[in-house]
């Protein structure tokens, strides 16, 4: 989706990982504006650590020796690796595997993995299914709150050739974030009519929630950024205020 933008083949997308975003501007500035970030907290965790129900797993301290399933890339797995080190756990002897989201379920319960670092709908899929219980909420709220790791991206020169158009586009995707956040029941009906979830995991599903382009919290970003160029997921240092669209 980065390189379509940037390409001019896209003018705009909602919500992808900030990594490629933050890359681009780290290489090429000027070329992107982020316009909303997401809102990962503990109050709305996107993301979980799952095991089996039977399984001894009951804390992270359970998990030395144990093997992860994780999402493809690096960054889900540094970021990982990171929270675990930083709560003293030692993750040399941990295996972290790398799978395909809708795999995630499949290789927990089948045993190719003992945890499953599982994002929505997955956890919510999981656990209304039973089998599976949850060992530990969100590892990306725990180390940012709100996290911004979710962005959503409209290119510059779209925005230069037709700026009241790239507006509306804006102000549409946070009409429809807004609507989430104020009509919770209706929002989760879509998930049943749309993305066909059950309708019990669409009762459990949390939703990824992003804030609008006037409340991204500038330094958190910058704090999320830093952190990755520390992780060796960036090349180097961002200034992200740089990054952000402004009406």
């Amino acid at each position: 989706m980065v390189d379509a933008v940037i390409a001019e083949n896209l003018d705009l997308y909602i919500e992808s990982s900030a990594v490629p975003v933050l890359a681009v501007e780290l290489q090429s500035p000027g070329k992107l504006r982020v316009f909303s970030v997401s809102e990962i907290t503990p109050q709305a965790p996107f993301d979980a650590l799952l095991t089996k129900e039977e399984s001894p797993i009951k804390t992270l301290s359970d998990l030395p020796g144990k093997r992860i399933g994780v999402f493809p890339g690096s960054t889900a797995t540094n970021l990982l690796k990171k929270y675990l080190t930083d709560q003293g756990i030692d993750v040399a002897s941990i295996m972290f595997v790398p799978m395909p989201p809708p795999n995630h379920l499949t290789g927990l319960l089948e045993g190719s993995v003992d945890v499953i670092h599982a994002y929505e709908p997955t956890t919510a899929i999981a656990l209304s299914r039973g089998g599976v219980r949850g060992i530990f909420g969100s590892i990306y709220a725990e180390m940012i709150s709100p996290n911004p790791q979710g962005v959503a991206v409209v290119g510059t020169s779209f925005l230069k050739e037709h700026p009241e158009t790239a507006k509306k586009a804006i102000r549409a995707f946070e009409r429809a974030m807004a609507f989430m956040k104020e009509h919770d029941a209706e929002s989760r009906q879509i998930l049943v009519n749309r993305m066909k979830l059950p309708e019990d995991a669409a009762k459990r599903c949390v939703f990824l929630y992003m804030l609008p382009h006037d409340q991204v919290p500038a330094e958190v970003f910058q704090q999320y950024s830093d952190m990755l160029t520390d992780l060796g997921e960036l090349g180097g240092y961002v200034k992200v205020d740089a990054l952000l669209y402004q009406e």
